[in-house]
């Protein structure tokens, strides 16, 4: 299928005042002769375009969150209000409950890991390379009797465990060979306006398995300014308001 979409902008803005410029920093000393208000407005124009991009960048990585989890996700703002579904098929939103959950014993989450990477394999043709965990289903994962089986078993090579920390909130965890996936966790989250509440990035009850060598692109659409004019993941523009 092929379908098109009319994206929105995301105009992400600031506002940089005189008192901004003209007041000494935190931090200075009176004594010196100090900055010229030229060389303080520069710094805060550098500043203040850092923490704008860094605001869509992290809204880009919420809005790929919730693709993961869903397939599917709201688009609201000033005069917009849309729906975009990517078609995810019902049998890969898998839930687990009852005897099945990995805090029981009667579970197996190896097997259900291999099961949901043939899913895949068998739908798409490209089969699962890794697998981030959030906080909940990592600690019910690596305390499961049948996950600590296999990390005891020195004969055949099942999994390896073998933490790291990769910065920025990614730690890889674990390497399960029998489906050959790696897993990982991920620690950032961010502030949702509308409960008021911190939440991470991957929910703490959920996971997602993919492949990075699957076929996706992220594009950018042409920036309908005449200083512009062209298609760019970032566009900024300062003006003076007398």
């Amino acid at each position: 299928k092929t379908k098109t979409y009319t994206a929105p902008y995301i105009k992400e803005k600031t506002i940089t005042t005189a008192a901004d410029i003209l007041h000494r920093p935190a931090g200075s000393t009176i004594y010196a002769p100090g900055e010229t208000a030229a060389t303080r407005a520069g710094r805060e124009l550098g500043n203040d375009l850092a923490e704008l991009r860094e605001r869509i960048v992290r809204r880009q990585e919420w809005m790929a969150s919730q693709l993961l989890q869903s397939g599917a996700m709201t688009i609201t703002g000033e005069g917009v209000d849309d729906y975009i579904d990517f078609g995810m098929k019902n049998s890969h939103k898998i839930v687990l409950s009852g005897a099945a959950l990995w805090t029981a014993s009667t579970a197996d989450p190896i097997a259900d890991l291999e099961n949901a990477c043939e899913l895949v394999g068998q739908d798409s043709g490209i089969y699962p390379r890794d697998c981030v965990m959030g906080n909940s289903v990592y600690q019910a994962f690596r305390k499961h009797p049948v996950v600590l089986a296999y990390l005891e078993n020195r004969r055949i090579e099942i999994g390896m465990n073998a933490p790291r920390q990769l910065g920025n909130g990614v730690n890889f965890v674990f390497r399960l060979e029998s489906c050959n996936i790696n897993i990982w966790t991920y620690a950032e989250s961010y502030y949702d306006e509308e409960t008021s509440s911190m939440k991470s990035y991957v929910p703490t009850n959920m996971l997602f398995l993919g492949n990075g060598s699957a076929y996706t692109r992220r594009h950018f659409g042409l920036i309908e300014d005449l200083e512009a004019s062209a298609a760019v993941p970032y566009f900024p523009k300062t003006w003076i308001e007398k």
